[in-house]
């Protein structure tokens, strides 16, 4: 006799044969450690067994229920050699490890067979990348292993990590896609175990459902968005660039790689709830602050009351924006884009509120941050309603527009030239001081700028536009070698941007093309060269810059 139970990050399994009593526990997806015991009559051992599962049960465990038949039994395999591949199971990180053991143990067409016997047998915590090597497999249409795969769920609590990732906490994208086919072939044996599933399972076989296009109550539908939610904001949000499936409208299946980079899980949200539902799930998410990425939460970030995004941002005590490179950039267009109070930006620009009178988490140079960034948005605020602003606006503004140049420089022109050009003195090497230059233009200063030797970025040199095209080739043919290419850049950028503009490039300057360059140079390099008439194409010749 054995008995197993579960928690949701540890097994304990009991055994009793005669006189002895075994106990095997440790970490899921381990093998744990194994201890015996011997006892003087059956009925101690017994006794000693139940006193074990009563202390158990009593610390939250679980009993799982092993799947009928137990032992893997495989035609032309022997049992030492298959109890050896399932010893090792838990070891094997990927599907390919597993697909290596089974070559070692049949022929190339009994694999798969092979392989389900085992699912249908081992351990399920053991079966992670068994899971995801035949949920590489074609989809297979077999109502008997439909049936294995809805034993698998019932017999889990809580999967361990796969190298797919997870669509949710405990939902492996390996078993998703396994569950996904087998529910077309027979839904009736996951039906019958769902009064058997616990959270993680029970959760990720309505989001198969949802996806199948298959009735949910509102409750569950509402679980399964919020879960989706909570991975998206998770860490560095979902992981990896995986394939997913679900049904169109027209019931024809369709399947789509998902990754950060992209939408992440919101392309699947967004799908099966309203974009509303998804953003407001997200925003919800994001308030519990165990995001990485702001990319990731954005959208629902921008959904918050302004008293909870402040409440986000300020409940961080490094990287208030997140660890994004462009994290600035991201925030600055999301807070532009909202309609919040300049009254209240102005408020938060001045302090930032501390709940209860508590210390606040975030550290005083980051708050400084949050201050500028709501500062620079009520300046835009008041200055397009044609209003004055107060110098420390000013300086919001200065601060936060390399950010968001397309949306704050106009603010930049209109303040006074002279402050906005002692903003630029105070602060010269930096890429504040050119979007200041490139506000109210000052050839002394732009030269101090360039002379210096510190990297300046060229998508923001750009800004600058024409007045500063001939200091820029100036810089390009004389300064620091380390900086030439990025300053290289920042002439052809500008060059683009004065084409783009309707402007002509004279021939004074198409000495700056000749040479080929970098990966970032180059297209900008052929685009220019093909904006030009046919004979200065022609003439063009491979020398230095």
């Amino acid at each position: 006799m054995v008995v197993r139970f579960e928690s949701t990050t540890e097994f304990c399994e009991l055994g009793l044969r005669a006189k002895q009593l075994t106990r095997r526990d440790g970490a899921l997806g381990t093998n744990g450690g194994e201890q015996a015991w011997s006892f003087c009559t059956v009925k101690d051992a017994k006794a000693e067994l139940a006193r074990q599962i009563a202390k158990k049960i009593e610390a939250g465990f679980v009993e799982i229920k092993a799947l009928p038949g137990g032992a893997v039994v495989f035609p032309g395999v022997s049992d030492r050699a298959l109890q050896t591949f399932l010893a090792k199971l838990p070891e094997l990180e990927s599907s390919s490890e597993v697909a290596a053991r089974l070559a070692r143990l049949t022929t190339p067409e009994r694999q798969l067979e092979l392989a389900w016997s085992c699912l249908a047998g081992v351990d399920a915590d053991r079966s992670a990348a068994l899971v995801d090597f035949l949920a590489e497999q074609t989809a297979d249409d077999s109502r008997a292993r439909a049936q294995i795969v809805a034993e698998l769920l019932a017999r889990r609590s809580r999967w361990p990590p796969t190298t797919n990732g997870e669509w949710l906490r405990g939902w492996p994208c390996g078993l998703d896609r396994l569950v996904f086919n087998a529910l077309a072939v027979m839904p009736d044996p996951f039906v019958a175990v769902e009064g058997r599933l616990q959270e993680p399972a029970r959760v990720g076989l309505a989001f198969v459902r949802a996806r199948r296009n298959q009735p949910l109550a509102p409750e569950v539908r509402a679980a399964v968005l919020e879960a989706l939610a909570e991975k998206q904001v998770a860490g560095y949000g979902f992981g990896g660039r995986v394939r997913i499936a679900w049904l169109g409208a027209d019931g024809a299946e369709v399947s789509r790689e998902i990754s950060w980079e992209g939408a992440g899980l919101g392309e699947i949200g967004k799908r099966l709830w309203s974009e509303e539902e998804w953003c407001r799930a997200l925003g919800k998410a994001a308030r519990a602050n165990r995001w990485g990425l702001v990319v990731t939460v954005a959208p629902g970030l921008a959904r918050l009351p302004l008293d909870e995004l402040v409440e986000v941002f300020t409940g961080r005590e490094i990287d208030p924006f997140g660890h994004d490179s462009n994290a600035d950039e991201i925030v600055a267009s999301m807070l532009l884009d909202r309609t919040d109070d300049p009254a209240a930006l102005l408020a938060l620009s001045v302090e930032l509120p501390r709940p209860g009178g508590a210390e606040p988490i975030i550290r005083e140079y980051e708050a400084k941050r949050v201050r500028q960034m709501f500062g620079a948005v009520a300046a835009e605020r008041y200055l397009a309603r044609g209003e004055p602003i107060a110098e420390h606006l000013e300086e919001a503004l200065f601060k936060v527009c390399p950010h968001a140049p397309g949306r704050l420089l106009g603010c930049l022109r209109s303040l006074p030239r002279e402050r906005v050009l002692a903003l630029v003195r105070r602060d010269l090497l930096c890429n504040e001081a050119i979007l200041g230059l490139a506000a109210h233009f000052d050839e002394q200063l732009f030269a101090e700028l360039l002379a210096a030797d510190v990297y300046l970025s060229p998508r923001h040199l750009v800004w600058v536009g024409a007045p500063g095209i001939a200091a820029l080739i100036a810089a390009c043919e004389r300064g620091p070698e380390h900086l030439r290419p990025s300053r290289r850049l920042a002439v052809l950028l500008a060059l683009q941007a004065a084409v783009e503009a309707g402007k002509e490039l004279p021939p004074a300057w198409d000495h700056v093309l000749v040479a080929a360059g970098d990966r970032y140079i180059e297209p900008v390099r052929t685009w220019l060269i093909g904006k030009l008439p046919p004979e200065r194409r022609r003439s063009l010749e491979a020398g230095p810059c």
